[in-house]
């Protein structure tokens, strides 16, 4: 999903972390979108999220950004459990 609500969620909190990437953060998932009741409780959740953001009442903890090219590093910070935060991935120009 490029563009959507979750990327742009995902790169206003990168911009409210004080960084500035180049280009937007990309939040990417395969997973099939839901429907009916469960898609309805996640865009009502989403939705109180991305206002509480925008209303700047909520800050995430963004731990690292990284380049795509350092995707396996971002990983590896991950999974060794060194993040305190998010770890974001933004596209390299």
């Amino acid at each position: 999903m490029m563009g959507g609500r979750l990327s742009s969620a995902a790169s206003r909190s990168v911009l409210a972390a004080g960084r500035r990437p180049a280009t937007r953060a990309v939040v990417l998932c395969s997973v099939e979108a839901p429907t009916g009741w469960l898609a309805s409780l996640i865009r009502r959740g989403l939705d109180g999220v991305s206002q509480l953001l925008e209303a700047g009442r909520i800050r995430p903890t963004i731990d690292e950004v990284f380049s795509f090219d350092q995707a396996a590093r971002a990983h590896r910070r991950i999974e060794e459990r060194r993040n305190v935060g998010k770890v974001v991935l933004v596209p390299t120009c």
